[in-house]
């Protein structure tokens, strides 16, 4: 125990003798009896003494013994989903439970679907559209230290669809996770449109492939399956379910001939006696875009190799190309190098060369990887790895720091039905390759390797980060020294169209806006991002505008610490809406991504339509914890005692303001008054 204040405390060494001199000379020449002086004189001293202190502002500091209790919490899962199986029945009865037994507060409620609900909150008032079990105990963690906590219970049909598994995190606290499985495990009658794999974005007049998975259960015979198109059938498939096969795979293709965005919903015909109608189809957009590719063809020379794909590219109608030719260090025949531009993709064949300056390849390799732009990158026989390799981290192979050497080989297609024309390169007359020279990156895709030995020519790269592609071969201008013989026509226009398609990204514009729900129920919390595709001005600004039934906004973004802008809309009506992402630079909007979203019933939870307790039961093995009956809630040792373990006495500092203390302000008040009273009755008896 000590005692703190804003002056130093030696102070009081000269103010209470200060207080008793006070008292004296007040009363020294007082004609009243000594010992009535005395008394007197003592009380002004305590007085004045008391206020002195008060003065000095004294904070007294000390510790004590305190005790924790750690709380038994509840989180009950109000999703959509509970309800599918009458999950939501028995939760309501055990949360009825446990509010009339909550031992003093320490049995904790809280609801949960797509994050945590405190307080009281009506089911209504909750988004129950998904289930992210890790958001809601990421916000509980906030709210309540580990140590505070007894033990963890979920009541759940444990059909958590969003936000992964938190179980290896709460391992590490050492909270004890129990859960009640609610809800019917055995599968009822039901098909269901579990998953449709599509392209979110693709260019018009090509094929864009549809896969849907189709569930069932305990369902025998035909089932139409449907493809709609803003509401207009395109397209079904029949298919023959069997009660004991649970998986089916159903194929379509679209097409647009024009840009836009486009609705499509798959379908199943209703069997009767599902337990839910409400997981028999699926909504999603396909967004189309103008298939005009800007592409940036760059060569060493104006070499034999380079004629040939020069005029294979003139007859590919959707691209739209600029052509560098080197004519020295720093120069091009057509005209010099001024940018990127808007450009989506590179095709370098033969450059760099030995003559290219270090300035000119710092230029263009630098602008390559700012910009993200892939490279399909030719070997045009004039190979310098050393300036090449200041394009690594943008090509689709890494360059080896052994000395190459060069070999004559044959081509043979590896078997992949992407390059339809592919088979026809068995056949052509042997161009050249180098081995020892370049290393494929790890998750490539080869499709053409050399006869003898077996090396790769064609191979396509995609990673999450960046695309691109290569076809290390050269002197393959032969080919059309035969044309009578080697249709090279066929194979190099499905050579360049198909590998250029793969690795462009037909969202390469300067803005892309990604709802996290292209399908979203009314009053739903949806979240979106806005990812930039190109280096941010100091002046950058970016505006999200919703546009729809009755409502024409403004959505507020943040932007985060990994560059991207996020934010949350919702709608209060039915139907489609359109939302419009737009970048200002230096004031002037440069760019925008429009997308659709449909307002109508979100079915995410009820793809679903059994209880499944594999996650929660994985969370409770890795925690220490147990399933619960019941029957177990009603057992006093587990409401009441939870882990003992947790309950630890700890000392915790008070610090106490003497300013204000009630007796120092009657130590202050009440000899003041009792002086004043005796006074008045000392001088009356004299």
């Amino acid at each position: 125990m000590h005692v703190t204040s804003n002056a130093s405390l030696l102070l009081l060494i000269i103010l209470v003798p200060a207080a008793i001199a006070i008292a004296y000379l007040y009363y020294r020449k007082a004609e009243i009896k000594k010992n009535q002086k005395v008394f007197l004189i003592t009380l002004r001293a305590v007085s004045l003494t008391a206020l002195f202190v008060l003065l000095l502002n004294p904070v007294l500091h000390y510790a004590v013994t305190k005790k924790n209790v750690p709380l038994n919490i509840f989180l009950f899962d109000k999703s959509k989903s509970m309800a599918v199986n009458n999950g939501d029945s028995l939760s309501v009865i055990t949360e009825n439970y446990i509010r009339k037994n909550s031992d003093n507060g320490r049995n904790i409620i809280y609801k949960f679907s797509d994050k945590l609900y405190q307080g009281v909150i009506s089911d209504d008032s909750i988004d129950n559209n998904s289930t992210n079990l890790s958001e809601a105990i990421s916000e509980l963690l906030k709210i309540y230290s580990p140590e505070d906590i007894a033990s963890l219970n979920i009541i759940s049909d444990g059909n958590i669809n969003k936000g992964g598994n938190p179980a290896y995190e709460l391992a590490k606290y050492n909270i004890p996770v129990n859960y009640m499985l609610v809800g019917d495990t055995m599968q009822k009658k039901d098909v269901v449109v579990s998953d449709v794999y599509y392209n979110k974005t693709d260019f018009i007049e090509s094929i864009s492939p549809i896969k849907v998975i189709i569930n069932s259960y305990g369902i025998n015979g035909k089932e139409k399956i449907t493809l709609y198109e803003d509401g207009k059938e395109i397209s079904y498939q029949m298919i023959d379910l069997q009660s004991n096969k649970n998986s089916y795979e159903v194929s379509f293709s679209t097409a647009s001939e024009k840009p836009g965005i486009k609705r499509y919903t798959v379908r199943c015909e209703d069997v009767d006696g599902e337990i839910s109608y409400k997981n028999n189809y699926r909504d999603f957009y396909v967004k189309y875009t103008d298939n005009k590719i800007n592409l940036l063809v760059i060569s060493g020379s104006p070499s034999a190799d380079f004629a040939l794909l020069k005029s294979e590219i003139a007859r590919i109608q959707n691209f739209r190309v600029k052509y560098l030719t080197e004519k020295s260090p720093d120069t091009f025949y057509e005209s010099d190098y001024t940018g990127l531009g808007d450009n989506q993709c590179v095709i370098m064949i033969g450059f760099p060369t030995q003559q290219t300056s270090d300035a000119l390849v710092a230029k263009i390799s630098g602008e390559i990887a700012s910009d993200n732009i892939p490279i399909f990158y030719i070997d045009g026989g004039g190979l310098q790895p050393l300036k090449l390799k200041k394009f690594e981290s943008a090509l689709s192979f890494n360059i080896s720091d052994e000395q190459p050497s060069e070999l004559r080989s044959g081509l043979r297609a590896s078997g992949s039905g992407i390059y339809k024309s592919s088979d026809l390169v068995n056949g052509f007359p042997p161009v050249f390759l180098r081995q020892n020279c370049f290393d494929v990156k790890a998750g490539s895709d080869i499709y053409i390797m050399s006869d003898n030995p077996r090396l790769p020519v064609l191979s396509v790269y995609k990673s999450v980060n960046r695309s691109g592609a290569a076809f290390l071969a050269y002197n393959f201008y032969k080919w059309r020294l035969s044309k009578q013989v080697y249709d090279y026509g066929s194979f190099m226009n499905d050579l360049l169209t198909k590998t250029v398609s793969a690795i462009v990204n037909p969202d390469n514009n300067k803005i892309k806006l990604i709802p996290d729900n292209d399908i979203m129920s009314v009053n739903m919390k949806n979240g979106f991002t806005v990812r930039l595709n190109k280096n941010e001005s100091a002046k950058t600004d970016v505006k999200v505008f919703m546009n729809g039934i009755n409502s024409n906004i403004e959505i507020p973004v943040v932007k985060s610490g990994d560059g991207n802008y996020y934010g949350t809309l919702t709608a209060k009506e039915k139907g489609e809406y359109v939302l419009t992402a737009e970048l200002h630079q230096d004031g002037v909007k440069t760019a925008e991504d429009v997308r659709k979203i449909y307002v109508d019933e979100n079915n995410t939870e009820y793809l679903k339509t059994k209880s499944d307790g594999n996650i929660l039961m994985n969370i409770a093995s890795l925690t220490g914890g147990k399933k619960l009956i019941s029957g177990e809630l009603s057992d006093n040792g587990f409401l009441s005692v939870g882990n003992e373990n947790k309950q630890k006495e700890y000392k915790q500092e008070v610090d106490y303001n003497l300013r204000d203390s009630f007796i120092l302000f009657l130590i202050i008040i009440f000899p003041i008054i009792l002086e004043w009273y005796l006074r008045k009755k000392f001088y009356k008896l004299q």
